[in-house]
């Protein structure tokens, strides 16, 4: 069966790991291709984890920054990728997250395929422009594609529950692939001398406001003495305008650290060398709320403990394996609090460390590629009938 999958990209195509890995497990059995933006200066080959890869660029990114180019270059989005996935005729049209449905479901009318929505979040309960607009879009097509995909359990139920989503959505959730290479010391080899002996806690992600990690460097002002913080995640204006200010300012430049990012399929065995991992995320929105990160599950693959917000999601996880603690996100003291009770109880982190392999086993891509290679059988059977 051909699949068409089409995703408007705010990154790098090669960041968005859902993405990738949705690809390779449908790759096995089918034949994929990806349709994606090309960002200004981007190098692109013509294959991707088994998919192969087509990219444009958008000429009016190069317009001045406002709503209108914004919305310029949407339809431009909407326009370019439409054309292009109907000379595809594929079979199924899979469209990653909402602004890639109207193209991917314009698409599959016209040449009488199946639509797949794999809706990476909630998407519109964020903070977006035009947001009552988003929302009437994804309620008239929600219930006209063949499949909707979510990103955890409790999204799948408020989709159900609250978009009138029928049948309530599948889930497939962002797990990294087993990890089955000997651990290295990536990231304690990148810090200083003096913080390689030191209990690692690491941040690793979107160097973004919305993440709250402005308390976490606050927490780290009471971490207790043998705790350093690595901050891992692509050079960004927040990290160098708000965080790395901050930082000299609370006089912690012996304690937290900024590392580059990674390649994605590299993070796992980075971050293998750290003890704890911090999923945090500001309350400001139930797709935060709702949240079941891929962070949480590669500390898990990388053996971290792990100490997050007390959110449904992070908790269930946290509190179910006994992996880690959980605190409230507005108090950079309750993080500290959760660091310090490993830091003083060694024994109790490392068997932390150690039940994280039952979280290894159970969430990980190959069982959710196997969940979606499942779904996409019904699909060939339903387009057969």
């Amino acid at each position: 069966m051909k699949v068409a999958m089409t995703i408007l990209n705010l990154e790098p195509i090669i960041n968005d790991s859902r993405v990738r890995r949705e690809g390779a497990a449908l790759g096995r059995a089918h034949e994929v291709e990806l349709i994606a933006v090309r960002r200004s200066g981007e190098t692109c080959s013509d294959h991707l984890d088994g998919m192969r890869l087509q990219t444009f660029e958008l000429v009016s990114r190069r317009l001045s920054a406002s709503a209108l180019s914004w919305f310029a270059g949407y339809m431009e989005y909407v326009l370019k990728s439409f054309l292009i996935l109907i000379r595809k005729s594929a079979d199924v049209y899979h469209a990653h997250d909402l602004y890639a449905l109207p193209a991917a479901y314009a698409a599959a009318k016209l040449t009488r395929a199946k639509v797949v929505y794999d809706s990476h979040e909630l998407f519109t309960e964020r903070p977006i422009e035009g947001r009552r607009a988003w929302a009437a879009l994804e309620r008239l097509l929600l219930n006209r594609v063949d499949v909707v995909l979510a990103a955890s359990e409790d999204r799948a139920e408020f989709m159900y529950a609250h978009y009138g989503a029928r049948p309530r959505p599948r889930v497939i959730l962002n797990c990294p692939s087993m990890f089955h290479r000997a651990r290295t010391q990536g990231l304690r080899s990148s810090l200083p001398g003096s913080a390689r002996e030191k209990l690692i806690v690491v941040y690793a992600g979107a160097v973004a406001a919305s993440r709250r990690i402005e308390a976490l460097v606050h927490a780290a002002t009471e971490f207790d003495k043998e705790a350093v913080l690595a901050i891992v995640g692509a050079r960004s204006a927040y990290r160098t305008e708000v965080l790395e200010p901050l930082v000299a300012a609370l006089n912690l430049n012996h304690r937290v650290f900024f590392v580059d990012a990674v390649d994605s399929t590299e993070v796992v065995g980075f971050l293998s060398s750290a003890d704890i991992g911090v999923v945090i995320y500001k309350n400001t929105c139930l797709n935060n709320f709702y949240c079941a990160p891929n962070k949480l599950f590669e500390y898990c693959m990388a053996g971290l403990a792990v100490i997050g917000c007390d959110f449904p999601a992070v908790a269930c996880i946290l509190r179910e394996f006994r992996v880690g603690l959980t605190f409230d996100p507005e108090s950079p003291t309750e993080v500290a609090k959760c660091v310090n009770t490993y830091a003083a109880n060694r024994e109790a982190l490392t068997n932390a460390k150690e039940r994280t392999q039952v979280v290894r086993e159970q969430y990980n891509a190959e069982r959710e590629g196997e969940k979606l290679e499942q779904i996409y059988e019904e699909l060939v059977d339903r387009r057969r009938g």
